[in-house]
């Protein structure tokens, strides 16, 4: 029987990453779809109540570009999927995000700044679901952002996670 060891009880703010380790989603994923995940590891279970989104860019955002000037095409997709890379729920309805106002739209705390002489910043913290309860990943389970469009013209652009990691311990309580 699985036991909560609270003594191995972690709050932690990852970067999502690449199959390569990158947490920088700036490349031409455009021929070639690329997830940026996060998965648990066996015996861990990981609550994730919040997704981050940081995009920095050159010039002044509109809410119908993606950063200050990047038109998508395909978009980017948030996914809960198992270890066999299976979709367990799309987390935007099957429908992708093309633009700033998306991610806008989508969340309660957001950041913008906007300067015309610097870099400027979009910061969302999107919540995982309206119920305000955490998406749950169990050993091979992964929260998938997938990029589908050219994100090379960003200075930055990353995701990350507000998560809480729990170690299961298994004790046989028939001794």
């Amino acid at each position: 029987m699985p036991v909560f060891d609270q003594s191995s009880f972690n709050l932690l703010f990852p970067y999502l990453r690449d199959e390569g380790g990158n947490e920088n989603a700036i490349g031409d994923y455009s021929d070639t779809p690329t997830d940026f995940f996060i998965a648990a590891p066996e015996g861990d279970v990981i609550a994730i109540p919040a997704l981050f989104i940081s995009i920095e860019d050159l010039g002044m955002f509109r809410y119908c570009d993606y950063g200050a000037s990047a038109s998508l095409t395909n978009g980017i997709s948030l996914q809960h999927t198992d270890s066999e890379g299976g979709e367990i729920m799309s987390l935007t309805n099957g429908v992708p995000v093309k633009c700033n106002g998306h991610w806008i739209s989508s969340s309660y705390d957001r950041v913008l700044s906007e300067d015309p002489a610097v870099n400027n910043w979009l910061i969302v913290r999107w919540s995982m679901g309206s119920d305000r309860l955490p998406l749950v990943l169990r050993y091979g389970d992964r929260l998938a952002v997938t990029l589908n469009d050219d994100f090379s013209g960003l200075v930055s652009h990353r995701f990350r996670v507000q998560a809480a990691v729990a170690n299961y311990m298994h004790r046989d309580w028939g001794e």
